[in-house]
């Protein structure tokens, strides 16, 4: 078995060093592994001797800015393994906990994630879960349990190459960051896949800001864009009646909108989703949120209200 561990690291400072380090220490008991960093135009110098330190890694670097997802999408590519590991480039992991959560994603049908104790929050979040709110389709605020239908949020994501390929490998958005969580969530209930939360594992975010701004930190007209985007390849079937009108409210106009969604750039992308993903949002509210047909009927309702009492001209789209 053959284990990558993958990575999209943008000006990480000494944080990507330790996370590496970190990381041999949680695959102990692996035989085969490897590294593959993306260097996202980081202008700290953080990539430039990581495969010179570390034998089994590589570094590619980007000729532009791409993004999170987009360098994630990249590192996953060019891996090798049997086994993906996503990991964020500023974590610490315990003892041998990538290598056995390794083992246990061969043997689940979808994505293995840890607990993990975020620095920042001083907390400890076990997945997410999906929930409707005035923007849309989007994480709730995760809890210190795992939810009955858990989502992706968090740091580490362990599958198989196989789930891996099922996904079409990370979601690319328009924008640089944002929604790629939910949206791969919602790709994998739809494909008869799951969210696990491995509770005897922990793994630690670090607080990693500078100047109280993430490398990856997005204006509001990307995360406005990856909302719409979102929404268009996840749900196509009611995008136009009920996600759209709710999504211009809530973020506001942004003229570009539209021709992001529609260009050419999408639209293998969208030929691909229509065919496949052929379910409706009721589906899943049933399966992702674990609601009753009396409940769900009251969230469709209420939406749809929320809808017509906010009614406006949506022609830019």
């Amino acid at each position: 078995m053959r284990i990558s561990v993958i990575m999209a690291a943008c000006n990480q400072g000494k944080y990507l060093a330790e996370t590496i380090e970190s990381a041999i220490d949680g695959l102990r008991g692996a035989r085969d592994w490897e590294f593959v960093v993306v260097d996202d135009c980081s202008e700290d110098g953080s990539c430039n001797t990581i495969e010179e330190r570390y034998s089994r890694t590589q570094v590619i670097k980007t000729s532009k800015r791409s993004g999170c997802s987009a360098s994630r999408h990249l590192a996953g590519r060019s891996a090798t393994g049997d086994i993906i590991i996503s990991v964020d480039p500023h974590c610490f992991f315990e003892p041998k906990c990538l290598f056995e959560m390794a083992q246990m994603a061969k043997e689940l049908p979808g994505i293995v994630m840890p607990r993990v104790y975020w620095e920042a929050r001083s907390a400890y979040v076990c997945g997410g879960s999906l929930g409707i709110q005035s923007r849309g389709i989007r994480n709730q605020r995760p809890s210190s349990r795992p939810a009955k239908y858990p989502t992706l949020h968090g740091t580490v994501y362990v599958m198989t190459r196989d789930v891996y390929n099922k996904l079409r490998g990370w979601p690319v958005l328009p924008g640089r960051w944002g929604r790629w969580e939910q949206m791969t969530s919602c790709w994998l209930y739809r494909m008869g896949l799951k969210a696990f939360v491995a509770m005897d594992y922990t793994c630690v975010h670090r607080q990693y800001r500078t100047n109280n701004v993430y490398p990856f930190e997005l204006p509001k007209s990307e995360i406005m864009e990856n909302a719409h985007w979102f929404h268009a390849m996840c749900f196509s079937e009611t995008y136009e009646s009920t996600w759209r009108p709710l999504l211009l409210k809530a973020y506001g106009r942004y003229n570009g909108m539209g021709r992001s969604i529609k260009s050419r750039r999408f639209a293998k992308e969208l030929k691909w989703l229509h065919e496949k993903c052929v379910r409706s949002e009721s589906w899943m509210l049933r399966k992702v949120l674990g609601v009753d047909d009396l409940e769900r009927s009251k969230i469709v309702r209420s939406v749809r209200q929320w809808q017509a009492k906010h009614e406006q001209d949506s022609t830019v789209l």
